[in-house]
């Protein structure tokens, strides 16, 4: 067996390619065993050294795996070598094109899978639910031929009663006369309400076409006991029970129903991979893409309130939550169409399946409250799903780690998850590349994630994330955000209580922003499942398992495109939420001094929010924002949080969980 490889790195045109990682493996041992590694010197070459007589591992001769790999973890190049002889092996030259090295784009390998960068398309920010449902209803109504809705969740009522008053809404979209929060009313279409679940069904039966697929998987009580057996913990088999039954009660409700009604597809999933994009297209020529199922404590708005009626009684989380969508006109449109019409096609007669549609011209007036914007359309895709994609698609994560490496300035991460140790380690060789020294790094995450292990995982990882940066380290910051309010009297608490509240807001958003020209928005969270592979007991789950995700990357005068406001808007409309500061206050402005210490400012205004919650908890202050930056070593529970920030509990009453409001009756529960 050989002891070394060498090699030289060239682009497309013979310039070396300096600082790319080779990584040498035993493809032949019972698992991918890596033998060395070593980076590419300023002239391309490398030579990376190993073991050579690792014949016991191995059955028969070994075969080398060749991996190259950018700073950031991500694989520009793989091949396999036989290893039969004992002389040193030498590949030549390798070339890989410039466009795979460097940019912005995601070109998913260079093998022409990729969707193009599409200029000219209007972008609208929907920031929390409260805009982004509200949008949805008014886009709904005014539908004039189809409707396509992809959802990972849907509640609506048990029963079908043709007389909409009579039903127990479950999830409302859109409130017509004045609803206040603390004390709420009855809910029903006399009041202007709208709930999505009747818009379809009336667009339906005017005549449109409709159509809403979901996820389901063949979970039942009767299966669970088996499952069990398969050492499935009893939390997932309850999370994938709900999901999959969602599903069913669409059919349910739909099938009580006389006359037409929504086309229905179940697209058919696994334990392990769920189809977890959201939107919502309407006439073939506007999406919504929407970070929320439809569950009506998903609704929230800036405020952010603890105790709000607009929540309903849905049992999901009951506690505010924040979170970010879009919706998008123009070309663009066409990829999301593609990507709706590649999941209802599969196993549909021919009869009921879908043709593309012709690419929109480009828009060339900003629609209302929005921009225009270069947009690429990335999935991520489970592999063998889909004729002509036996591996899938990894184009989200592409799209983070071409962010992460290109990133100059600042990195601004917002997301319901973060248990990915790709993204980790892609974040961690860029505060350590010593040409960005000044790179800052601001997380928004939540204090406790909902799913089982997640918690600690990403404790885990920021702990890493710290320890592998050392000094660097200062140049990130972890933050969550909350919620400090006046006592809430009885109702909506169950008794009154002196003390004012404070209780951590869910951050459900899948956002993000490089140096201003650089964005995401979309359904995948930074998670093996959203990215690359499910990280749930994955010795039991036979193969590679990851969710079906539609994120949008905007392109700001970067890689040929030309510039939006569109990121700076959103940024500035979301940290002024997140910092207590109006939009237009100079600390959020662009430009100067203040796009290379952006960090400063979270820090500064968690610092005060730490203060105030310490000193004078019963001063409810706005201007103070509402974030608490991560202490050190992180806390997993909201209780820790606080006590290791040193904020008391004896004058404040941390709220975890909110009562329930019930539309039917007005009443809280």
């Amino acid at each position: 067996m050989s002891t070394s490889l060498t090699g030289k790195l060239i682009n497309d045109s013979g310039v070396p390619l300096p600082g790319l990682t080779v990584v040498v493996a035993d493809e032949s041992a019972c698992t991918d065993l890596t033998l060395g590694s070593a980076d590419s010197q300023s002239d391309g070459t490398f030579s990376v050294s190993y073991v050579g007589d690792l014949t016991v591992t191995s059955f028969g001769a070994r075969t080398l795996g060749i991996r190259v790999f950018t700073q950031a973890h991500r694989q520009l190049l793989y091949q396999t070598r036989p290893d039969s002889g004992t002389a040193p092996i030498s590949l030549g030259d390798l070339q890989i094109a410039q466009t795979e090295v460097t940019g912005w784009t995601v070109t998913l390998g260079g093998k022409g899978a990729a969707l193009p960068v599409r200029d000219g398309n209007g972008i609208v920010p929907l920031i929390d639910d409260h805009d982004a449902w509200q949008h949805i209803a008014d886009s709904m109504n005014g539908a004039q031929s189809v409707i396509n809705v992809m959802q990972l969740e849907f509640d609506m009522p048990s029963n079908y009663v043709a007389d909409d008053t009579k039903e127990k809404p479950e999830v409302v979209i859109s409130f017509g006369d004045p609803f206040d929060p603390a004390t709420g009313r009855v809910v029903d279409s006399t009041h202007g309400d709208f709930r999505p679940e009747r818009i379809l069904l009336a667009k339906a039966q005017a005549g449109l076409t409709v159509r809403i697929m979901m996820p389901v998987v063949g979970l039942t009580w009767a299966t669970a006991p088996f499952l069990l057996i398969l050492l499935l913990p009893l939390w997932m088999v309850l999370l994938f029970r709900r999901v999959a039954g969602a599903f069913h009660y669409v059919q349910k409700y739909f099938g009580q129903v006389t006359g037409t009604v929504p086309q229905l597809h179940g697209f058919d999933v696994s334990l392990y991979n769920r189809v977890h994009a959201k939107l919502v297209m309407v006439d073939d020529s506007e999406v919504t893409v929407v970070s929320s199922p439809f569950n009506q404590s998903y609704w929230d708005d800036g405020e952010h309130l603890g105790y709000d009626a607009h929540r309903g009684t849905a049992s999901q989380e009951h506690i505010p939550i924040h979170d970010v969508s879009a919706a998008v006109t123009g070309p663009a449109v066409k990829d999301m169409h593609d990507a709706f019409i590649l999941h209802w096609n599969l196993g549909q007669p021919q009869a009921q399946q879908i043709a593309p549609i012709d690419l929109p011209a480009p828009i060339t007036t900003a629609p209302d409250g929005g921009s225009i914007a270069s947009l690429q359309l990335v999935r991520t895709i489970k592999p063998g799903v889909f004729p002509g994609l036996p591996d899938g698609e990894q184009g989200v994560l592409e799209l983070y780690l071409r962010a992460i490496e290109s990133a100059k300035q600042y990195i601004y991460l917002e997301n319901q998850y973060f248990t990915n140790e790709t993204i980790a380690a892609a974040l961690i060789a860029a505060l350590n590349d010593k040409s960005r020294s000044t790179l800052q790094i601001i997380c928004l995450f939540d204090v406790e994630p909902d799913t089982p292990c997640y918690t600690g995982w990403q404790a885990g990882l920021i702990k890493n994330i710290r320890n592998k940066a050392g000094d660097n380290a200062s140049r990130i910051g972890f933050f969550t955000a909350w919620t400090h309010n006046a006592p809430v009297p009885s109702p909506p608490a169950k008794k009154v209580n002196p003390n004012p509240i404070i209780l951590p807001n869910y951050v459900h958003s899948k956002f993000a922003i490089v140096d201003g020209t650089w964005a995401t928005v979309g359904s995948a969270n930074l998670d093996g499942a959203s990215l690359d592979s499910c990280q749930v007991l994955q010795a039991i789950q036979f193969g590679v398992n990851r969710n079906h995700e539609l994120n949008y990357g905007v392109f700001s005068g970067i890689d040929g495109h030309p510039t939006t406001d569109f990121i700076d808007n959103i940024r500035r409309a979301m940290w002024g939420e997140h910092l207590g500061l109006d939009p237009s206050d100079p600390q959020l402005a662009s430009g100067g001094s203040n796009d290379n210490d952006w960090l400063t400012l979270w820090q500064n205004q968690a610092k005060a929010k730490q203060s105030g919650l310490v000193t004078d908890p019963g001063t409810i202050d706005p201007s103070l924002g509402r974030v608490l930056q991560y202490p050190d070593p992180p806390a997993k529970s909201p209780k820790k949080f606080l006590t290791a920030l040193g904020i008391s509990l004896t004058s404040l009453t941390l709220v975890e969980k909110e009562r329930p409001f019930n539309f039917a009756t007005g009443a809280w529960s």
